[in-house]
């Protein structure tokens, strides 16, 4: 961003229409706004990521936490990504209004009487605080329902004046009161969509399940001829539009790994709370929306199995065929069982879906999920690869525990092993501290927290233990792929087939296969297995290496007490975090970016067909 940030002049290229104006990143400041916004910037000093950060660096380890971060290990803390990545109950809104929500806080509180202990009188504010936050969405929505009326008063154009006279009565209406109708419903869900993102100003708050909560109006509607199909549709492509209309602003280094988007995922089909197929009309409408109006927000995901109808496949098929990149499928079963597995009733388990990207949740019972960071798999290969010493600065960042040219193939590989387990275990133990600094400071989320259940019954923030599953901290590998090639092409050329010695092959990875003839070197590793061909020998592999890693997590507790859980995705990190790692042995070459996703085949190495790529995408275990 250059040095505008630090008050310096603007990068070359920078320059605006406005000569006296300022860039920020992206952003132009002009003089009078950059004084308001250092003064926000001073009151704000002392703020969560100021207060936390002056208690980590206490640590013996923080200046080796550091390194990590800065040379990227692990990619810094997302100060700047809050809570996200969560499944609202918009159906407690829907059916009930925020009007129940606050009448059951009431009771709540009453029941505290009297309020003689600390933890009582936590509770009361809990319920003080979260019933002045509802209001307040309440009359967020009455504003808009006043100016709706005065718009109509000057309204000539008697079309146009009745339906700003409904709009008022909606909005009037709802969210503080149960929707009735379709159009109700969408106004109702979209306050509160708003209002969470006002609160949170995260990503990934999705809508979910969108076609279960909203199909009562919707059918209610159609029955009594109050809407048609072609009208549903026009609200929901509308509803489109809406979603991606809300933005964030970030940090140029957050921009770069996460690429703009906010993560709202719609999730169709699935299964009822009995196991039956649960697509209907208004999933085939949610999908038709996405093809005719092709917005980057919301996203659009199936949970696919085979209880859904041959009609409603064929309409995903239908959607994919589009080209907008959605809506992406996910298997339903492996869902449902991931979630049973980590301990979630089976009624709750039934009603997941995928919230921000790939990233699952259950639908209004589970706490929002927080990511340190993105730990980097290459990069801490090349650190076994040199003995803990990372080769572009010289620091020394691990201890492998082996003496790499001498060391065999199972020993680097429960090298690496060690050296992830340690990585991550100081990565969670350093925000496990910074959380409880955030609870400590107040800093909670009451529209948020209402949405989802059992907040309100205990009488706790979402992020303090008041959800139902609280096991939602999560921290996400990146480059795995790219160790499990690297592995197989060690284990095959070096160890097996004694193409080249180990010394030779570090030589070859220092010089990044130029000159000397290592170029040869570099074509065995590149025609050594690599995952995505269904080749068990390089599969299993990965398997072993994403099940250590699920363990690894999972030894490691959150601030709440509960596992913490292993995550795969990469967003745009592989970018990022392939510009950090030097050549690595499945022949990678030095910059190069690593692997996308997290069972995605290293492009250009699927070499048997898309069905042996899914076969080797199955084989790893359904954990997270």
């Amino acid at each position: 961003p250059g040095n505008a940030a630090h008050g310096g002049p603007s990068r070359h290229g920078d320059a605006a229409p406005w000569p006296r104006r300022r860039k920020i990143g992206i952003y132009t400041i002009a003089p009078e706004d950059r004084k308001q916004i250092e003064e926000v910037l001073d009151f704000w000093k002392e703020d969560w990521r100021t207060i936390s950060e002056d208690l980590l660096k206490q640590r013996d380890d923080y200046d080796l936490v550091e390194k990590w971060q800065q040379q990227l290990v692990f990619l810094r803390f997302m100060w700047d990504v809050p809570e996200g990545r969560v499944l609202p109950e918009y159906g407690k809104v829907i059916d009930g209004g925020l009007q129940s929500i606050i009448e059951r806080c009431h009771q709540k509180m009453a029941e505290l009487q009297p309020f003689e202990t600390r933890e009582k009188q936590d509770k009361r504010n809990f319920y003080r605080g979260t019933i002045l936050a509802l209001e307040g969405v309440i009359s967020f929505a009455e504003n808009y329902a006043l100016e709706a009326e005065k718009l109509s008063i000057e309204e000539v154009n008697e079309n146009r004046k009745r339906e700003l006279q409904e709009i008022a009565r909606i909005c009037k209406k709802v969210p503080r009161y149960r929707a009735d109708t379709f159009y109700e419903a969408v106004q109702s869900f979209w306050f509160i969509q708003c209002a969470m993102f006002i609160e949170v100003n995260g990503r990934g708050i999705s809508p979910g399940r969108f076609d279960q909560y909203m199909y009562r109006p919707f059918k209610s509607d159609l029955e009594l001829g109050r809407i048609t199909p072609a009208s549903a549709l026009e609200l929901v492509e509308l509803l489109r539009i809406k979603h991606s209309e809300i933005i964030r602003a970030h940090a140029v280094f957050t921009e770069s790994y996460l690429g703009g988007s906010i993560f709202q995922n719609v999730t169709l089909g699935g299964v009822d709370e009995n196991g039956r197929g649960a697509d209907n009309e208004l999933s085939a409408l949610v999908l038709q929306a996405g093809i005719n109006v092709r917005t980057t927000q919301p996203t659009i995901s199936i949970r696919w199995g085979d209880e859904l109808s041959k009609d409603f496949k064929l309409k995903v098929v239908e959607g994919v065929k589009a080209g907008s990149g959605y809506p992406a499928l996910f298997n339903n079963r492996i869902g449902v069982e991931r979630f049973t597995k980590t301990g979630a009733a089976r009624e709750d388990a039934l009603n997941w879906a995928p919230c921000g990207c790939v990233d699952m949740n259950i639908c209004g019972k589970r706490i929002p999920q927080w990511d340190p960071s993105i730990w980097n798999g290459a990069k801490i290969l090349e650190l076994v690869l040199n003995d803990g010493v990372n080769p572009v600065t010289g620091d020394k960042l691990a201890d492998t525990g082996i003496m790499i040219e001498h060391a065999s193939f199972d020993e680097i590989k429960e090298s690496w092993k060690r050296v992830v387990s340690f990585v991550i275990s100081k990565n969670v133990e350093y925000w496990n501290i910074a959380m409880n600094v955030k609870n400590e400071m107040g800093l909670v989320l009451p529209i948020l927290s209402a949405m989802l259940d059992d907040c309100v019954e205990k009488g706790l923030h979402c992020q303090e233990g008041g959800c139902r599953y609280n096991d939602g901290a999560y921290h996400v590998s990146n480059g795995i792929i790219n160790v499990a090639n690297s592995l197989a092409a060690m284990k095959k050329c070096v160890f097996e087939d004694k193409l080249f010695t180990m010394k030779e092959l570090l030589e070859a990875l220092k010089h990044n296969f130029e000159g000397n003839g290592y170029d040869r070197i570099r074509k065995e590793l590149l025609d050594a297995p690599k995952f995505g061909n269904a080749d068990l020998y390089v599969d299993q592999i990965a398997v072993e290496l994403y099940d250590d890693y699920s363990v690894a997590m999972e030894r490691n507790l959150n601030w709440l007490g509960e596992p913490w859980r292993a995550s795969t995705l990469s967003v745009t990190t592989q970018v990022v975090n392939g510009n950090a790692c030097g050549a690595t042995p499945d022949g990678r070459k030095a910059g190069d970016h690593l692997c996308d996703g997290s069972l995605s085949a290293y492009p250009g190495t699927d070499l048997n067909g898309p069905t042996a790529l899914m076969i080797s995408a199955s084989r790893p275990h359904a954990t997270n």
